[in-house]
């Protein structure tokens, strides 16, 4: 449940940083707060590390976060990812785009989390329970490719 909560609350902040200007984290307390989620600043600070969001300064001088996109801030996501297979992760079971991640009891939020937050290209999204998470990715032969890459990843 808790894991759930916090990749709903990551997959909302990532569209209020595509939506918004945002230049303090206490804006995003507040932008939270008023969605349901109660988040410190701590929390916000921590979120933002997870998604890969950084202050860019922009063309008209101002600082804002931007939600990191490309190939070098998903790698710096990536450790986050392999910490949480090592400490969760069962077994992968890929069946065409579908991957079966079983995961220890309560496991599924943390790890469904982390794989929405390392940007995985090829990954549409997550689907977590208790002890499952059901990533479905883009390609009909996907699940197959992102099993060999994750168990890389751990060796």
């Amino acid at each position: 449940m808790r894991g759930e909560h916090t990749a709903a609350r990551r997959r909302l902040l990532r569209e209020i940083l595509n939506r918004q200007r945002i230049e303090k984290q206490g804006e995003l307390v507040a932008i939270l707060g008023s969605a349901g989620y109660r988040a410190t600043q701590a929390t916000i600070s921590r979120d933002l590390a997870a998604i890969g969001a950084e202050k860019a300064l922009m063309p008209d001088g101002r600082d804002r976060y931007v939600e990191g996109a490309g190939e070098a801030s998903a790698r710096r996501r990536q450790p986050m990812l392999v910490s949480v297979l090592q400490s969760y992760l069962v077994s992968l079971a890929p069946s065409d785009n579908l991957l079966v991640v079983r995961t220890l009891p309560a496991g599924a939020g943390p790890v469904a989390a982390a794989l929405d937050g390392a940007g995985l290209a090829g990954v549409l999204g997550t689907v977590a329970g208790d002890d499952t998470v059901l990533v479905i990715t883009k390609r009909k032969d996907g699940a197959s490719a992102l099993r060999r890459r994750l168990e890389e990843m751990l060796r």
